[in-house]
């Protein structure tokens, strides 16, 4: 509205404002004193611009549109930390503080969560947390490897299992396409989207495909997954449920249920730099699959054969791959309307 504020604009205006024969060309004192104010005047017109564009919901963002969400009652979902369990190898009565630091290859951090000592299998599994909010750290098993003190009598730790339940703060778009559920689609009477729209409202859940009437009148079936575009545990699964079952018209019939996991083995012969470590590759590669995976869609989903050969080729180290296979094959492998792509068996030969 204001884009033709500019600071030359708006000082040439001011400088025929002056009515004296005094020069007002550049380095004059007159356009000296003027050339300041035009440039704040100028810059408060890009302000006034930019608290217009956060007035409206599909240009706003940040705290404002924080705000605009509060307006409808919607607050933004503030994410959670990763948890797993460590296995912990090494002598009988060696102890492993609370906060102990352990990590990934490539960087990512947790902690112990409790003391625990090594009993006299040689082994004791600990409870773990990331040090940090976000969904990078839901990491496959064995990915943390590494302790990050030397602590007597403990020879190796691993997690035997992925660590999981880690969500993203979430983001202006997730936060934005929740509030236009709301705004655009009206949710009334138990319809489609209300049902959709109490499934997200539950911290954790990323997305959801209602199918009404899918065994018969008054019944409705839910599929979720979490905000990682993965399938969600059962214990979140049962919160979904709780919540619509306090809000949901009487006689309705509701199913809810995790989408299925459906596991990318991935096979690849791997030419690396010199000094690279296969593990470490491995480790990388793994981490990026997760991440493709998060975002493909719950509806119609495809992992593409090409794209993961594109993410291979990123990881640092890898020069060539002179053969690469998806769950046995080289094509595209498709999703059903209750599956999501899961990290499996991945191995790197070379």
């Amino acid at each position: 509205m204001y884009k033709q504020m500019t600071e030359d604009y708006i000082r040439n205006r001011i400088l025929e404002g002056i009515k004296n024969d005094l020069s007002k060309t550049e380095g004059t004192l007159t356009y000296d004193s003027v050339a300041p104010v035009a440039i704040e005047i100028s810059t408060l017109y890009g302000e006034l611009d930019r608290i217009l564009t956060q007035g409206y919901l599909p240009t706003s963002s940040g705290q404002f549109l924080d705000l605009k969400a509060g307006e409808h009652g919607i607050e933004r979902k503030q994410g959670n930390k990763s948890k797993g369990i460590l296995k912990i190898q090494g002598e009988t009565g060696s102890i492993v503080p609370k906060d102990t630091m352990v990590s990934t290859n490539s960087g990512l951090t947790f902690k112990i969560i409790e003391e625990v000592v090594v009993g006299i299998e040689g082994h004791v599994l600990a409870s773990i947390e990331a040090m940090e909010i976000g969904s990078r750290y839901n990491v496959p098993s064995n990915s943390i490897r590494t302790i990050n003190l030397s602590l007597a009598g403990v020879v190796n730790v691993f997690n035997e299992n992925p660590t999981g339940e880690g969500y993203d703060i979430e983001t202006d778009e997730q936060l934005l396409d929740r509030l236009l559920l709301k705004v655009q689609k009206p949710a009334t009477s138990g319809n489609k989207y209300h049902y959709l729209q109490w499934a997200k409202e539950i911290q954790g859940i990323g997305d959801a495909v209602v199918y009404p009437r899918w065994n018969g009148p008054m019944s409705v079936k839910i599929v979720l997954v979490d905000n990682n575009n993965m399938p969600v545990v059962s214990e979140k699964v049962a919160e979904v449920k709780k919540h619509i079952e306090d809000l949901r018209p009487i006689g309705a019939d509701v199913t809810v249920l995790s989408a299925a996991g459906l596991e990318m083995n991935i096979e690849a012969t791997v030419e690396l730099e010199a000094g690279a470590d296969k593990k470490v590759v491995e480790d990388i590669f793994k981490e990026r699959l997760l991440e493709y995976f998060k975002g493909i869609s719950l509806e119609n989903g495809k992992v593409y054969y090409s794209k993961v050969g594109s993410i291979l080729m990123g990881v640092e180290g890898v020069v060539n791959y002179p053969s690469l296979t998806v769950n046995g094959g080289n094509s595209d492998v498709s999703l059903s309307d209750e599956q999501v792509a899961i990290v499996g068996r991945v191995v790197l030969n070379g």
